[in-house]
């Protein structure tokens, strides 16, 4: 019966480590989009696009495939946590 509190404990000890594990990955996911920006940017510049249509075509692409690996992956969890196992 000791188990929950140790549990608790572990959540209260290892939150802020887990808060800043995700401050560094949100700030290096910052760095690649906006690299990725202005590489998507200097192409179409490059073919005589606009840059800022291709931009927001891009960023709208990928947000579609995010959607869709959150959709497969709660799917594979899902399945994951009801097959029993």
């Amino acid at each position: 019966m000791r188990r929950p509190l140790w549990v608790d404990a572990a959540i209260r000890v290892l939150q802020p480590v887990y808060q800043s594990l995700a401050s560094v990955a949100a700030s290096r996911s910052i760095a690649v989009v906006r690299r990725y920006d202005a590489k998507v940017r200097d192409m179409a510049e490059e073919v005589g696009a606009s840059a800022a249509v291709v931009e927001q075509v891009y960023r709208a692409m990928i947000s579609a495939f995010i959607a869709e690996e959150l959709n497969i992956h709660a799917k594979l969890t899902q399945g994951a946590s009801g097959s029993g196992a």
